[in-house]
C-alpha cells in the first residue's frame, strides 16, 4: 500500500508484512530489542500495545521515543499509544499548559505523577487521595512535594492518611453524629426558650385582659354612679311633696 507523508511525498508500496529494519529508520539496537521480543514485522509492531513495547528488556523510553517517531511520517502509531502518559504529556505541552517539570522538580517528584496522570499544580490539587494511594510514592516523595509546593508558592496541601477516602468517610460519620448531637441540643434549648416566651407571651395577654376588664369595670362603675345619682335626684325631689301631703 502507498502511505503519503505530511509534506506530500509519495512512497513507496509498503507491506505490513515487511521487516521493520526494511522500512523503519530505527538504530540496530531497537531492532535487535524488537526481534528478540519477537516482533520482526511492521504488522507485528503495529499489533503490539504500547505498554507491552515499553516492557521490552533493553529498549527503554528514548527506544520507544525512536520507534514512536519512525511510525510519525508514515501515519502509524503504536497500538494505544494516546492513553499513554508520554502521549498525554506530549498533548498537555502542545495545548500549553504548563507542567511540573517546568517549576524545576526533580524528576523523583514529578515521574510516578506523570505516569498515574498528575501534570499540572491544578492535577496535584485535585488528586491528593490518589497521590497518597500511588505506588511507591511514599512519604518521602510527598513530604518533597510538600517542599516544592511551598517554593512555587502554593499554598501547601495535606498529604496524609487524612486525605485517604477511609478517613474521609469516618470523618463524614463523626460530623454526622456531631451534627445530630448539635441538633438535639439545640432543639432542647429551643424547647425552653420557646415555653419561657409563651409564658411570658401569656402574663402580657392576662396583663392586657385585666387592662380591658378594669377599664370595663370602671366604666360599669360609672355608669352606676350615675344612675344612683339620677335616683337621689328623683326621691329628693317626691320626699318633700309627700310630707306636705301628709300636714
Amino acid at each position: 500500500m502507498e502511505k503519503e507523508l505530511r509534506d506530500g511525498d509519495i512512497i513507496a508500496e509498503i507491506d505490513l508484512e515487511d521487516d521493520i529494519k526494511d522500512v523503519l529508520n530505527l538504530s540496530n539496537k531497537v531492532i535487535k530489542c524488537l526481534h528478540k521480543r519477537g516482533i520482526y514485522t511492521l504488522r507485528e509492531l503495529l499489533d503490539t500495545e504500547y505498554n507491552d513495547i515499553k516492557k521490552t528488556k533493553r529498549l527503554g523510553e528514548a527506544g520507544v521515543e525512536e520507534i514512536r517517531n519512525a511510525l510519525k511520517p508514515f501515519g502509524f502509531t503504536l497500538k494505544n499509544a494516546d492513553q499513554a502518559w508520554e502521549v498525554q504529556r506530549e498533548k498537555r505541552i502542545e495545548e500549553g499548559y504548563q507542567l511540573l517539570e517546568t517549576y524545576g522538580w526533580p524528576k523523583e517528584i514529578y515521574s510516578l505523577l506523570y505516569q498515574n496522570g498528575i501534570f499540572t499544580l491544578e492535577d496535584v490539587e485535585n488528586n491528593l487521595g490518589k497521590i497518597e494511594t500511588i505506588k511507591n510514592y511514599g512519604p518521602k516523595r510527598q513530604s518533597l512535594l510538600r517542599q516544592y509546593l511551598k517554593q512555587t508558592n502554593i499554598e501547601e496541601v495535606a498529604l496524609d492518611s487524612r486525605t485517604s477516602s477511609k478517613v474521609k468517610i469516618e470523618e463524614e460519620k463523626g460530623l454526622e453524629e456531631r451534627l445530630f448531637r448539635l441538633n438535639q441540643r439545640l432543639a432542647s434549648k429551643n424547647k425552653e426558650q420557646r415555653e419561657k416566651v409563651e409564658k411570658k407571651e401569656a402574663l402580657v395577654t392576662e396583663y392586657y385582659r385585666l387592662l380591658e376588664e378594669q377599664a370595663e369595670l370602671q366604666e360599669r362603675e360609672r355608669k352606676a354612679d350615675e344612675e344612683l345619682a339620677k335616683i337621689r335626684g328623683e326621691l329628693s325631689e317626691k320626699i318633700p311633696e309627700y310630707t306636705k301631703g301628709r300636714k
